[in-house]
Parts: C-alpha cells; structure tokens; sequence
C-alpha cells in the first residue's frame, strides 16, 4: 500500500482533473510551421498535446504573451513557474487563484517530461463553461527557433448519442426473460 501511495502521492495537478466524457470536442486544424511541430487534443477537448522534433525549440506563450512551456532541442520539457498559467491550468475551468505570482517575474524553470512530448490542460482549446459550447475556432502562440508560430482548432457541441440501441437492448432482454 505505501508502494502505491509513493507511486500516486506526487502526480501533476493535471492528475486530479482527468478528462471525462463531455458534450464537447476539440480538434487541432492547422500547426504552422508544420515541420518540426505535431499537436493534438487528449480526451475530448481536456489536453492539448505537443510533440517538438528534436533539434527544435519550442516555447508556448501563455495567456499575457510570456513564456509558460519550453521544449529545448534535446527534448526536455520545461514548465515556468512563474507563469500565472501554472496555476490557472490545473483545473478545468481555471478555479484556483494565482495570487501573488507575478506574470513579469524571471522565468522559474521545472522539468516536466523529456523526449520532446507533452500534454497540458490549456484553457483556450475548450469552452471554460458547464453549458453548451458553441462552435468556436481557438489559437496558441508560440515561437518555435526564435520565429513565431501558432496552433489553430475548433472546438464546439457534440450530438448527444441516439436512444434506439439501448431500447433495443431493453427489448431485446425483455423478450429473452419472457421466452425464459
């Protein structure tokens, strides 16, 4: 049991905001410059994943412009810290307050993944509300070697699924319990 604790007790805030099934999906439509750069959508609409060849470097800008992840051409991954999208990122719907950090702060480096990959619950790639979506086109900034670059996507409502096939089941194990 403490094996596990040990394993589970220091996951990611990311961790304890998994995706869930939802009525909304979002979709990557364009990554420019293509190249060096491959990004799309985990669990719905919850994560945006980015995947940087190595050789390249990658910085995504946060929601004032500054820097909030870096992919250095060996293929870390780092998070700063200093980015108020640090906190903003760990729920869903951006509850938890970041308070004293300040956006113009000296960059606060922390290693988040190594080989170039990395996916993170970003707030502009899915709709910050319980209601219904509507469709919407999406945008991340980012430089990518010192030139700039963005990632594009939709998100918007996902038709619920049809009722017939569970009433079909339903009729179905009806019939079979009557025969029986």
């Amino acid at each position: 049991m403490l094996a596990v604790v040990a394993v589970l007790g220091p996951a990611r805030p990311a961790a304890a905001d998994p995706a869930r099934p939802g009525n909304v999906r979002s979709a990557v439509t364009s990554v420019d410059p293509p190249g060096p750069l491959r990004a799309h959508i985990v669990g719905g609409d919850a994560f945006l994943q980015l995947t940087v060849e190595p050789g390249h470097e990658a910085v995504v800008l946060d929601y004032t412009g500054g820097d909030y992840l870096r992919f250095a051409p060996d293929g870390e991954v780092l998070e700063n810290r200093s980015s108020p999208a640090w906190i903003l990122n760990r729920t869903r719907y951006a509850t938890d307050d970041p308070g004293e950090i300040d956006p113009g702060a000296a960059a606060a480096w922390h290693r988040v993944a190594s080989g170039g990959e990395y996916a993170w619950h970003d707030h502009r790639v899915h709709w910050m509300s319980p209601t219904t979506a509507p469709d919407t086109a999406w945008s991340v900034t980012l430089r990518v070697d010192g030139r700039p670059a963005s990632i594009t996507g939709r998100y918007g409502p996902v038709d619920a699924p049809p009722a017939w096939p569970w009433w079909l089941a339903v009729a179905g194990t009806a019939a079979v319990a009557a025969l029986a």
